[in-house]
């Protein structure tokens, strides 16, 4: 089922474009005719746009698969949304309530404005795009992209994942990791956010280079973690710091992917047995 209202809209062209290289490094997974019930989705959207606000929610609207892991990703969308679960059960019901909320959110932020400000406002934005990033026999992974914008110079974005169990539908976040503190796993943390800065270039950025890349006052070798919990993809565990959490606006989003292989020493019991 598609549920659509829209026309061109420009002012999300380039938000679509960071959520579209967001989700493109991973894949479906390895599922056979053995593992658990397949996750099966529906790719449902809704835009609302006026000459107030815009709002665009975009998201996978799981319709089939083990009854835990759906009755969590149903709960997950709509806490995600900001509304009460009980809308949950219908991706029609979810998706009105949603933009109804957003866009009236929107609406009393701009009406505001106009009580202090003259002339033309500009149009307020508002966008969710929750997908299914990744799957195999024991997981799945949901990815939310959220893009705001209340009429200043630029507007904001966030970026997260949430992985699921399968089995029981358990959310996981941070209690996949143990040790988290040791010198080990933050040698692993700033090799990851040196790789992100460092990119295709082959420079080596020296430590002093990244520290001054970055806005903190902790030391480099005690770095902080990201604000929201790291997700599980086919290439290793992903870790994604927001704009300005630990760099500049300019810099992005730090991302970066740690390989389970290299990971495998800080895995609880329970993300072992995810492999």
């Amino acid at each position: 089922m598609k549920t659509k209202t829209t026309s061109k809209i420009a002012f999300f062209v380039t938000f679509l474009a960071m959520t579209t290289m967001v989700a493109c490094h991973t894949k479906q997974g390895n599922l056979s005719e053995k593992d658990d019930e397949a996750l099966v989705t529906d790719s449902i959207a809704l835009i609302q746009e006026d000459s107030i606000a815009e709002v665009d929610i975009i998201l996978d609207y799981p319709t089939m698969g083990s009854r835990p892991l759906i009755d969590s990703l149903r709960r997950f969308l709509a806490t995600t949304l900001g509304v009460d679960t009980l809308y949950a059960d219908s991706p029609d019901s979810l998706l009105h309530h949603a933009l109804q909320l957003g866009y009236d959110e929107m609406k009393a932020e701009y009406d505001d404005i106009r009580t202090y400000r003259e002339g033309e406002l500009p149009t307020m934005g508002y966008s969710y795009h929750i997908k299914k990033d990744a799957e195999t026999n024991r997981y799945v992974t949901y990815i939310v992209a959220y893009y705001e914008y209340r009429g200043g110079a630029h507007g904001g974005t966030v970026i997260w994942g949430n992985t699921f169990r399968k089995d029981d539908g358990r959310s996981l976040g941070w209690n996949m990791l143990a040790n988290t503190d040791s010198k080990e796993f933050q040698q692993l943390i700033k090799d990851g956010i040196r790789s992100y800065f460092q990119a295709n270039d082959s420079t080596i950025i020296t430590d002093d280079q990244l520290k001054d890349m970055l806005l903190i006052e902790a030391d480099i070798d005690h770095l902080p973690l990201p604000q929201f919990a790291p997700y599980l993809t086919d290439q290793g565990m992903s870790f994604t710091y927001q704009q300005y959490e630990i760099a500049a606006y300019a810099m992005g989003l730090p991302s970066f992917i740690i390989p389970y292989d290299k990971l495998k020493p800080f895995l609880t019991q329970e993300a072992l047995t995810l492999f």
